[in-house]
């Protein structure tokens, strides 16, 4: 099995040696495979992005309850709700 990281590091490489065993289109394939890749990547650091606000916004919220800021907080927590869906939907 070829690890994807093999695959972009010598993708030349690859083609032929799924050219040597007749797979048809290799390097259509392999190109579908690291678009797929690139998908993965960017949904991911998406997801993490997404999630470290969330939870800046959660420690913040402690901080805006504690100096009574609380509209200011319950903003901050629509805010949170709203990045937590969005996470759950990128999962």
């Amino acid at each position: 099995m070829l690890q994807i990281q093999t695959i972009r590091e010598n993708k030349a490489e690859v083609i032929l040696g799924l050219e040597k065993k007749y797979f048809k289109n290799a390097a259509e394939i392999v190109d579908q495979i690291l678009v797929a890749d690139e998908n993965r990547r960017a949904t991911q650091k998406e997801l993490d992005d997404s999630l470290a606000k969330a939870n800046a916004l959660a420690k913040e919220i402690g901080g805006m309850m504690k100096a009574g800021q609380k509209a200011e907080a319950e903003i901050a927590k629509a805010e949170t709700a709203t990045l937590k869906i969005k996470s759950k939907e990128l999962e």
